[in-house]
């Protein structure tokens, strides 16, 4: 779990080291001020949870997915369709029953293909974290925010950068994500906020830097 600092404070960090969690980590060697402070540990799973995330806003996979809605409805409504020529030799409540039956058999062909696609995506996910080598660049990180720029400290490759510019800041269920250009990303997983209230400070003090924020 991160801590957040919400006052003002100087940091001095010891030849190349950070204290977390009742241990040091060597992670760099920085001295500055900042606003707010997280510290949190990186996994493979936060890589995936944002591959999943981009490809969920893409365009070319809410068209795929309304696409789904609109075979699904068009399969239901056939199958409806095609069961009125024997209503009248049944009862209305029976008739009522079929209908029900096909509609909730089409939601549940709907869920089951949602979830088949959901976990293909996962399998890609987790492939091309794996194939792209990324699987070294997880591991400690310490995000300072500042008045000019945002740090990031990071142990895979013991070295800080900065940032300055930033073209949005987006949330989704388990973190936040500063895109910085076409292929840089900073993950800020929710796991480093001490609660709801410390989130909506994050989210503030990115929009007092002009960020765009997208929830």
């Amino acid at each position: 779990m991160g801590a957040v600092l919400r006052e003002p404070v100087l940091l001095e960090m010891r030849t190349n080291d950070i204290i977390k969690s009742g241990r040091f980590i060597r992670i760099g060697t920085y001295t500055g001020g900042a606003l707010m402070k997280l510290t949190f540990d990186l996994t493979p799973q936060d890589y995936i949870d944002y591959t999943l995330f981009y490809a969920r806003r893409a365009p070319f996979f809410k068209k795929q997915r309304k696409r789904l809605r609109i075979v699904t409805a068009f399969c239901a409504l056939v199958a409806v369709l095609s069961t009125l020529p024997r209503v009248h030799i049944m009862s209305v409540m029976h008739g009522a029953i079929l209908a029900g039956l096909i509609l909730l058999l089409a939601l549940v062909i709907y869920w089951v293909i949602v979830k088949i696609t959901d976990a293909s995506l996962r399998r890609n996910a987790r492939a091309m974290f794996l194939t792209a080598g990324r699987n070294n660049s997880v591991g400690a990180r310490i995000i300072e925010c500042g008045d000019q720029h945002l740090t990031e400290h990071a142990s895979y490759y013991d070295m800080t950068a900065r940032y300055k510019q930033f073209i949005v800041l987006q949330r989704s269920a388990t973190a936040f994500y500063l895109t910085t250009g076409p292929a840089v990303v900073l993950i800020i997983p929710l796991r480093a906020f001490g609660s709801g209230e410390e989130q909506e400070k994050f989210i503030d003090l990115m929009r007092e830097k002009g960020i765009p924020y997208e929830p």
